[in-house]
């Protein structure tokens, strides 16, 4: 079962080329990991040697990261990244997210 949706039974082809979908997601998400991959790069070259051994460094992972979610904290944001799906499915996607955002920030 991928994503929900139950496999046929087909040669095991089809089913390694259903479970990676088209070539165009694959691009699509090839690229956004490029791009988070380098924006953690840029976040770890403003890590100082001093932040790094006495634990500030975590801290400045978490503000960025409580940044980001601010700035994608957006129901366009969201209803762009799950083009398609219904309100109350986008919701239970991100119930878990937001919850784990809420621990983070409360500590």
């Amino acid at each position: 079962m991928i994503d929900g949706a139950p496999m046929s039974k087909t040669s095991s082809g089809d089913r390694m080329e259903q479970s990676q979908g088209t070539s165009a997601e694959r691009t699509e998400i090839q690229a956004e990991v490029e791009s988070q991959l380098e924006s953690a790069k840029e976040l770890a070259k403003t890590v100082s040697v001093d932040e790094f051994k006495n634990g500030a460094w975590f801290v400045k992972i978490l503000q960025h990261v409580n940044q980001a979610y601010d700035r994608n904290d957006r129901a366009t944001y969201f209803h762009n990244k799950y083009l398609g799906l219904p309100p109350d499915e986008i919701a239970d996607k991100l119930i878990p997210v937001a919850t784990r955002y809420a621990v983070l920030r409360e500590g």
